[in-house]
């Protein structure tokens, strides 16, 4: 009963002191001075240019006391050096120079900087931090992507059928935050596949034409399309012609092989051939031309 009465007093006391509608205000004294600092660093640092905003919080300080030294825990890591390429018909070979780990990830270092914060859960701590981490190692760069990670400073890969930049970046397997820049860039150029006629791409829009007895010269070949691997348009540099139209059967092809002008009425099959620089391309092997009066 003594415990009620006490609380009732107390609550009675408090809402004396403090009126509750008004939102409460501190001022600070010109001795104070608020500070941002990176988290978990004892004593306090500032945070460096690369501490994440989520480790960044304010404190207050007595003037002439505020922290001096920037922390190192998020600076980026060192760049590998000396990148080194070798190469197969079938295999590429990276090797680059070590990078050493930086001591601020040690056991020896944890346990004499955070001694004071993490006291007896010090080494769970430091477990805490390294699976966080993950292995220090390095990632391997291909046209500016990560393709792979090893701990290794070596690395061999299937040579691509593509041209190829490799560079390497030293970094925590899962952390990203403290990787180091690129190492210098090595290059290789891809098994190139040689060009075979079925890859260039050839089209013909007016596979089935009409025309008139004694009409004006029809162009047979007008309709085909000619793409070359890359998807460029090359048909005026293909040669495009059309045959087997005799003046037996009622059509003349005039001097260029690609018109025709029909004496008798019927359906005609005219046959097209398509070549590239001397190479003979798949093509429409024919187009049919009905002819009327």
């Amino acid at each position: 009963m003594n415990g009620v009465v006490k609380n009732q007093l107390y609550r009675q006391i408090v809402d004396s002191l403090v009126n509750r509608d008004v939102k409460q205000t501190f001022d600070i004294p010109s001795s104070v001075v608020r500070v941002s600092v990176e988290k978990e660093t004892y004593p306090v640092q500032k945070p460096s240019a690369n501490t994440p905003g989520d480790m960044i919080v304010s404190e207050y300080c007595k003037k002439g006391t505020e922290p001096s030294t920037v922390s190192t825990r998020y600076n980026k890591l060192d760049t590998p050096k000396n990148l080194s390429l070798t190469e197969t018909d079938k295999k590429v070979t990276l090797n680059w120079g070590s990078v050493a780990q930086p001591k601020t990830t040690s056991l020896d270092y944890f346990k004499s900087y955070y001694k004071v914060l993490y006291a007896q859960h010090i080494e769970e701590k430091f477990a805490e931090m390294q699976a966080a981490n993950g292995a220090f190692g390095y990632a391997i760069m291909e046209n500016g992507n990560q393709i792979d990670f090893t701990t290794n400073t070596s690395y061999s890969l299937n040579k691509r059928e593509y041209d190829a930049v490799y560079t390497v970046r030293a970094m925590y397997q899962n952390n990203g935050i403290t990787q180091s820049a690129d190492s210098n860039a090595v290059s290789v150029t891809g098994k190139k596949k040689p060009i075979e006629p079925d890859d260039y791409e050839v089209t013909n829009t007016s596979s089935s034409r009409s025309a008139k007895v004694n009409s004006e010269l029809l162009n047979l070949t007008g309709g085909v399309t000619v793409k070359d691997p890359d998807g460029k348009d090359i048909t005026k540099d293909c040669d495009i012609i059309a045959s087997n139209c005799s003046p037996e059967s009622g059509c003349e092809l005039d001097s260029s092989n690609d018109s025709a002008k029909f004496t008798e009425k019927g359906e005609y099959t005219i046959s097209i051939s398509v070549s590239y620089k001397g190479t003979e391309l798949p093509s429409p092997k024919s187009i049919t031309v009905t002819v009327t009066e």
